[in-house]
């Protein structure tokens, strides 16, 4: 028998809606976040589920015409069957690459942002937003604003100042600021911005998340990032700014390290708030620390190192009390446009060129920080070398070498005992890192001797670390 079915024409607008694909389901529940499609804007947003049923009552009563009547109660029923059809039926969203600016359709598109076969333009990547762009971040700034930015001038007399006029350091800090707006993480690079007290690391932070604005950065802690929740917080964010890096024992930072290269290598990442199941993605957000002197990270295969880029602010920032009180909110007030630009100008060479160009300073403290890392590797590799066809004569002597290797480690800063060192940082033994390599015992004149076999020193290692070694004494 063919009977009327009542909620036929439900499910027949349901599908109706599910065609037109302007809602995605974000974690697969009904009770989860829902990607949908504003119209107007030509902007997609990350919606709760009350956010999303607001959205299908005033797409369902835009679309019926006036003569038709809907109930309260069919209209509740017609968003369950959208939101369920969304769960049971969508893939991941795909997540467009670019901007949109505030109050407008109009965007940055980002899809060619380092690519060999074409030069991404920013003046050129701006157009009319389309639906399948797929674009669901937005700018905190208009496309007036964008169109009528000219030169930040206050903006970049604070960076010299802050730099102490090192212009090789200000253009790496306007090619991060650009990389930190690109939907790319193709260099994968993480800034570290050592300072004195008052030399504008804190200023400079703030204006780069003014440059994202307030919904895609967050602020983390480097005790609270190795935590079991805190990477919580990052899912979403172009930006995570961490500071206060003093005084962390040494099993926090180990347990950093691997989250640290699993953020900045873009590999996939276990995500888990309060309340909210365990999601494995990829985190977009790029990382900065901000601290008065960098820590130790125990890296044993330095492969964290060769991701670190690092920013020297050796003096206090030139000016009154009274011109650096507020300076991050007179700037951002009337220069937030052009900082952008000025920014996304800096992504255009770094698109062109493909890598970072680290500035003298910041390569040198670098080089420190990698000698503190893994002082025993350095040492090795810069004092000697290993070779087993030489003779037995020219092998170091065990103790010497001991001797030697707290001497360079009282130089380079790392502390010392006569029997131990304190592991600060990757200290690791001779046969982990040249397996070769092994003690020997020789008779030398009237008594025998322990070297190390085939390792032979550079130089006159007694002259080199005479100084030190008058110190250990």
């Amino acid at each position: 028998q063919d009977t009327y079915d009542p909620e036929a024409n439900l499910r027949h607008m349901a599908n109706i809606f599910k065609r037109q694909k302007i809602i995605y389901s974000h974690h697969k529940t009904v009770n989860g976040n829902f990607w949908c499609y504003f119209s107007e804007r030509r902007i997609w947003k990350c919606c709760n589920i009350s956010q999303t049923k607001a959205f299908i009552y005033n797409h369902i009563h835009a679309t019926i015409p006036l003569k038709v009547e809907i109930s309260y109660s069919k209209s509740e029923q017609l968003a369950n069957i959208i939101t369920r059809e969304a769960c049971l039926s969508m893939a991941d969203f795909p997540k467009g690459q670019g901007w949109a600016f505030k109050d407008s359709n109009y965007g940055i598109i980002m899809s060619n942002v380092f690519s060999d076969s074409h030069q991404w333009q920013s003046k050129n990547a701006v157009r009319t937003l389309r639906k399948e762009d797929y674009i669901y971040k937005e700018l905190p700034i208009t496309y007036k604003e964008w169109v009528n930015a000219k030169m930040p001038n206050k903006y970049i007399d604070f960076l010299i100042g802050s730099c102490e006029e090192d212009l090789e350091t200000v253009e790496l800090i306007r090619e991060y600021g650009g990389y930190i707006l690109a939907d790319s993480y193709y260099i994968h690079k993480m800034l570290i911005i050592e300072g004195v007290p008052g030399s504008g690391k804190s200023i400079l932070a703030k204006v780069l998340q003014a440059c994202v604005g307030s919904q895609y950065h967050s602020a983390v802690s480097i005790s609270g990032l190795a935590n079991r929740f805190g990477l919580g917080t990052l899912p979403g964010k172009k930006l995570a700014v961490m500071s206060e890096a003093r005084g962390i024992d040494f099993n926090t930072l180990k347990t950093l390290v691997p989250i640290l290269l699993k953020i900045v290598g873009q590999d996939y990442v276990d995500t888990e708030a309060k309340g909210i199941d365990i999601v494995t993605e990829l985190l977009e957000c790029k990382l900065i620390m901000m601290t008065n002197k960098t820590p130790v990270l125990p890296d044993d295969t330095g492969a964290l190192a060769q991701r670190l880029m690092m920013i020297k602010f050796n003096k206090g920032f030139r000016g009154t009390p009274e011109e650096v009180l507020g300076l991050d909110r007179q700037i951002i007030q009337t220069e937030l446009a052009e900082i952008i630009k000025w920014h996304l100008t800096g992504l255009e060479r770094l698109s062109k060129r493909g890598v970072f160009i680290e500035p003298e300073k910041g390569r040198k403290a670098k080089e420190a920080l990698i000698e503190q890392i893994d002082p025993l590797k350095n040492y090795i590799t810069k004092y000697f070398t290993i070779d087993f066809n030489s003779t037995q004569m020219e092998w170091i002597y065990q103790r010497e070498f001991i001797l030697y290797f707290r001497a360079y480690c009282l130089r380079i800063g790392q502390p010392t005992t006569e029997k131990s060192i304190q592991k600060r940082a990757s200290i690791r033994s001779v046969r982990t890192l040249f397996p070769n390599v092994y003690i020997k015992r020789v008779r030398r004149e009237t008594k025998t001797i322990a070297v190390l076999a085939g390792m032979i020193p550079k130089i006159q290692l007694g002259l080199e670390f005479a100084d030190e070694i008058y110190d250990l004494q």
